[in-house]
């Protein structure tokens, strides 16, 4: 059974018009006129009648708002939400929606009939990651008259789709890290603002990309082929065959980590995942404690974001949980551990079990020295 509140206060007008009424009472009856006597009364039954349909007129009321199973943290989600009027014969009159968690705080005057659905299309917006459940709905209303304020709560109804929504870690992806990925995903050195020398050797040209400088284009095969050709010193890099990604919540004793570090730690996982998911490239994936998990088909990657959006923090006490899992991850073309507390207090220990792998915290990250990739025969 859903729970319903309805809330009646009375306002200003309501006030004045019960005091008046009072006043005209009392003076009739002192004076022993009945047509005073007589607006006295018809004072208070205004009142009591306004009560009355206040308290009821939205009591029939019920909203449907059919969720998406998945949303990421922060973003907004359209949201189609369903009015009606369960009532026999009084309308829903001069009310005001509201959603608590919907984006917009605008709230629109509506009239629901009897009978008479009425759509609502707004948006919605989780803030935090984890199971977002639905929360109840507001109407407010001053009929009639303007003599009370009724506000009424009710939960939604789900009407067998989902009635909560699994947040998921918004992803973020710092600008260096960013830049490291466009390097090794797109097969290519990215030309820097610091291109060498217009007159040095090089080994090849590509195409024009944007983002790359003016000084790099070979103006002699630009103007042969008819389309900008750009000096590349080496030879594009091969793609990786396979990536990791550790996540470990190591501190030492002492060291005092916000949760909101840890929450961005998650925020940069799962724009790797996404990313490396996006580019085709299987993953290895551990989220210490828990064991390693290989991810190749798209569902493997959304079990895995379902994972950051459901993880609670588990602080690993010595240095060699988090060493003791690195060293599998030698198999993988490039591996990436991320931290929740400084580099500074992890980042050695890494290095000394896995010495290509690169490392990241909340504030930065160093890549490691990584070798030539890997080449991995195909099975006959």
């Amino acid at each position: 059974m859903k729970e319903r509140r309805t809330e009646t206060t009375i306002q200003l007008p309501g006030v004045v018009l019960l005091w008046v009424s009072f006043a005209v009472l009392v003076g009739g009856l002192l004076a022993l006129s009945a047509p005073l006597i007589l607006v006295g009364l018809i004072g208070f039954v205004v009142l009591l009648a306004c009560r009355c349909l206040a308290a009821r007129h939205l009591l029939g009321l019920e909203a449907t708002r059919p969720l998406p199973g998945r949303a990421f943290a922060g973003e907004s989600f359209p949201v189609e939400a369903t009015l009606a009027n369960r009532s026999s014969f009084l309308a829903a009159t001069e009310f005001a929606f509201r959603d608590p968690v919907a984006s917009s705080s605008r709230e629109t005057r509506l009239t629901v009939f009897p009978g008479e659905p009425r759509q609502l299309r707004y948006t919605d917006n989780c803030p935090r990651r984890g199971v977002f459940r639905s929360l109840k709905w507001i109407a407010r209303s001053r009929w009639p008259l303007g003599l009370y304020r009724t506000e009424h709560h009710g939960e939604f109804s789900s009407s067998g789709t989902a009635d909560e929504v699994l947040v998921m870690p918004r992803p973020f992806l710092p600008s260096r890290l960013r830049r490291h990925l466009d390097k090794l995903l797109t097969g290519a050195d990215i030309l820097t603002e610091h291109y060498q020398d217009p007159s040095a050797d090089f080994r090849l040209l590509r195409e024009f990309r944007p983002g790359d400088p003016v000084r790099g284009i070979h103006w002699p095969s630009s103007l042969r082929s008819g389309q900008l050709q750009v000096r590349q010193s080496d030879p594009p890099a091969p793609r990786p065959v396979r990536t990791g990604i550790v996540v470990h919540a190591y501190a030492p004793a002492g060291r005092v980590v916000t949760p909101e570090t840890f929450e961005m730690i998650l925020r940069i996982a799962a724009a790797l995942l996404i990313r490396f998911r996006d580019a085709e490239v299987e993953v290895d994936f551990q989220l210490l404690p828990d064991g390693r998990s290989r991810l190749s088909a798209r569902s493997d990657f959304l079990a895995a974001l379902e994972r950051l959006a459901r993880v609670r923090r588990q602080p690993l006490p010595r240095i060699e949980d988090v060493t003791v899992a690195l060293p599998p991850f030698a198999d993988c073309d490039e591996t990436f551990v991320l931290g929740d507390c400084p580099r500074s207090n992890w980042e050695p220990a890494a290095r000394a079990a896995l010495p290509s792998s690169t490392c990241i915290d909340t504030a930065s990250l160093a890549i490691g020295g990584r070798p030539v990739m890997r080449t991995r025969e195909l099975a006959s």
